[in-house]
């Protein structure tokens, strides 16, 4: 489970690697585009840095097990 996690965050870091690329390279283009656009973007970053967040959190989770300090509920 872990290994999957990691290999989720790994993936997700490359996406977001190749996405700034993209971006840089075409900003010419990208400042013509319409509204739509912009929205999709900043929707795709905002949702890719969640799941990086997440991904972060969850294999700090994990590395210790199911029973690790962060893994474990405790009763209120």
């Amino acid at each position: 489970m872990l290994a999957g996690i990691v290999v989720q965050l790994v993936v997700m870091l490359a996406f977001v690697t190749f996405g700034v690329v993209w971006a840089h390279r075409a900003a010419g283009e990208l400042r013509a585009c319409g509204r739509a656009l912009w929205t999709l973007l900043f929707g795709m970053a905002v949702a890719s840095i969640c799941i990086i967040i997440r991904g972060a959190y969850r294999t700090g989770e994990l590395s210790e097990g199911f029973f690790g300090p962060l893994a474990v509920r405790r009763p209120p």
